[in-house]
């Protein structure tokens, strides 16, 4: 009878802590969410597009494209300041795509609620379907399905245009209407990341940004145009998520541009916050318009000279770090990191930027005196498995692709032998010496770490993680080898691959890695998601990334982790 007793005390028990367990446990993002420490790694965001599998922003409307004839092609449009329609011309329609997801398990959502203002005839096409009957004066109910979604002004009045159009997903209507900006499904993703860079964000390649009055503006019916998102935005999630922000400075942005964006991050940004500041980005890169605008300035200012580019990005870059450092955060200069972005592959070409001789020889000191903390490097690694470049005659290194992927497992034996010891493709050039991720990494901190040091600098990654893909390359049209990439980056083993790449960047001496990107649909293009998408729960990468934030100790200075 004791026996008994004492056992259905114990069953009691039990089910008490069980039931205590589930009554306090929550799913997984949404613990990372209320974590205080932040990992020590950061994080590039996806840029804004209606085709992203980000979904960032609750109001579908900032992520949606340009105005658009559909119907009729008349071309122009009557807009005001923030790009909200005034009037239609006779014969004329305004459509805009706010949606293309091809796969259905990347949908968050099946419904959208359309509000809006004014008067006029709103229209819905492609895979958007109106219901007449949940709908009402200025609340449209949308069913959404996969593929491109079409809101149509058919009509407008022009005493009182159709405006202030918002499409809000059902499941965030709460958060909605509590006043949230950013989607909640999407904040825990990147909440643990100890910095975020908004360089797509800020449409920073090919910026037209020059003056401060042409900014972004937090009205602005979309933030896909080529002005970018607010800074008021980026700041707003820098705040909320208690992440350092990185932000990339126009390369056309004049001295009156740069004050100004300083002045707002420092009345706004949390003062615990640090920031970082790059002159544009990868402005060594001719596929770039900064690249090819440095070439040209520096020919106008300097003459013909074969590095006048990366002198002038130096030049730049020091301009930018005064305005930063030496001004606007004078009293707070410590909480600025300014870097220098360099092109890793090109070792030596970083020293123009650096000591930059033409500006020093109009009087001024060498560029990297000039406030700069770090050389922002990348750690991007292929092993070989993406093929020759254009125009390249790389026969044994096509050839050995193609076997592989005629094996039985696709090649991916092969593939993960070959980023682990580098030892199938020693006889393709460039690849004789190659042995793995870790020892490529690691080779790549010995050079640049021990180059930063003899100028009191440290090095940061502004991008990185794998590059494997055939993208603008050879075999770029092959669908057998965007195939071969795709299970490769899908592969469990590239989990052991980022721990090792990771493991060799802090024992090479690296500070902050900005991992490239938060989410983002693969294609022949490429695998840049660290996620494919929001109901991705993980990856491969994605397990190595946060199982490295979540037990790696901060090791360097100015981290903010536990």
């Amino acid at each position: 009878m004791q026996f008994k007793s004492f056992l259905h005390c114990f069953l009691l028990v039990i089910t008490f802590l069980a039931f205590f367990a589930h009554a306090v446990e929550k799913p997984t993002n949404e613990k990372r969410f209320q974590r205080s420490a932040k990992g020590a790694t950061g994080m590039g965001l996806a840029g804004i597009a209606d085709w992203s599998t980000q979904f960032p922003f609750i109001d579908l409307m900032k992520q949606s494209r340009a105005w658009r004839d559909w119907s009729n092609n008349v071309e122009g449009f009557d807009v005001d300041e923030h790009g909200w329609l005034k009037s239609l011309k006779p014969g004329q329609t305004a459509g805009t795509v706010f949606l293309a997801i091809d796969e259905g398990k990347a949908l968050t959502f099946d419904r959208v609620h359309v509000f809006y203002e004014g008067e006029g005839v709103l229209e819905y096409g492609w895979s958007a379907r109106k219901s007449h009957k949940a709908s009402k004066l200025g609340r449209d109910v949308v069913a959404i399905n996969p593929g491109e979604s079409l809101l149509t002004i058919k009509k407008t009045n022009p005493k009182n245009p159709i405006r202030n159009i918002r499409i809000i997903p059902e499941p965030y209507l709460v958060a909605y209407e509590q006043g949230e900006i950013f989607n909640p499904q999407w904040l825990p993703v990147i909440d643990d990341f100890q910095a975020l860079r908004f360089m797509d964000w800020m449409q920073t390649n090919h910026s037209k940004q020059s003056q401060w009055k042409d900014r972004a503006q937090v009205g602005d019916r979309t933030w896909q145009s080529e002005k970018g998102v607010p800074v008021e935005i980026m700041l707003q999630l820098a705040n909320k998520l208690k992440a350092d922000p990185w932000f990339n400075i126009p390369h056309l942005a004049d001295a009156n541009y740069m004050a100004a964006f300083a002045k707002l991050v420092k009345a706004t940004l949390d003062p615990s916050l640090n920031l970082y500041i790059e002159h544009s980005n990868e402005v060594w890169n001719w596929g770039f318009e900064q690249a090819q605008y440095a070439n040209k300035a520096s020919h106008k200012r300097w003459g013909d000279i074969g590095d006048g580019f990366m002198q002038w990005h130096g030049m730049r870059t020091a301009q930018m770090c005064d305005i930063f450092k030496n001004n606007v955060f004078k009293d707070q200069a410590k909480r600025v990191k300014c870097v220098l972005g360099v092109h890793t592959g090109w070792r030596d070409l970083q020293i123009s930027a650096m000591e930059c001789p033409k500006w020093v020889e109009e009087g001024n000191a060498p560029c990297y005196q000039h406030g700069f903390d770090y050389l922002g490097i990348t750690t991007y690694f292929d092993g070989g498995l993406n093929g020759p470049p254009l125009g390249e005659d790389n026969p044994k290194q096509v050839a050995a692709l193609q076997s592989w992927m005629k094996e039985k497992d696709g090649g991916l034996n092969l593939a993960f032998e070959q980023l682990e010891n580098g030892k199938h493709l020693r006889e393709v050039p460039g690849y004789e010496n190659y042995r793995g991720v870790y020892h490529e990494t690691k080779d790549k901190m010995d050079y640049w770490v021990a180059y930063a040091k003899k100028h009191n600098l440290g090095v940061v990654a502004y991008e990185g993680g794998q590059h494997i893909s055939a993208n603008h390359l050879q075999m770029h049209d092959d669908k057998s080898i965007a195939k071969f990439h795709l299970a490769i980056n899908r592969d469990p083993r590239m989990e052991k691959v980022y721990r090792e790449f990771l493991r060799a960047w802090k024992a090479g001496g690296g500070d902050l890695h900005m991992h490239f990107v938060d989410l983002g649909t693969p294609s022949k293009h490429g695998s840049w998601g660290s996620l494919e998408h929001l109901n991705q729960k993980t990856s491969p990468q994605w397990r190595a990334i946060t199982d490295f934030n979540d037990n790696v100790p901060c090791w360097w200075e100015g981290c903010r982790g536990g």
